[in-house]
């Protein structure tokens, strides 16, 4: 590997490292969603993979109870729910404004 390699590696996690929990999630399920995700009947969009707590904790580097408590505070707040397994980014959520598919038809 270059010094190049691994200067831009460790960049790359310094700038990760530097991030709420919440925001890498909020990032992940965006990218999810636009590479996975189906168009529902309410407008919405659900994410066709089951993923548990657990990966998404390790996707994100950050423990279970804290990927728990951050999904929750997204659901409190109408971000992103769970809908019979499956997460769901309804209409008028943060994370549906910011998937490019729903930014055409805004």
């Amino acid at each position: 590997m270059l010094a190049t390699d691994i200067f831009a590696h460790t960049a790359r996690n310094a700038a990760v490292a530097e991030r709420s929990t919440r925001s890498l999630i909020e990032e992940l399920f965006v990218e999810l969603m636009e590479a996975a995700g189906r168009r529902i009947n309410d407008g919405g969009m659900r994410l066709v993979l089951q993923l548990s707590v657990v990966d998404l904790a390790g996707l994100v580097g950050a423990s279970r109870e804290h990927v728990a408590r951050e999904l929750a505070e997204l659901e409190a707040e109408g971000c992103l729910v769970k809908v019979n397994g499956w997460f769901v980014a309804p209409p008028g959520s943060s994370i549906l404004a910011r998937i490019s598919a729903f930014q055409s038809n805004a």
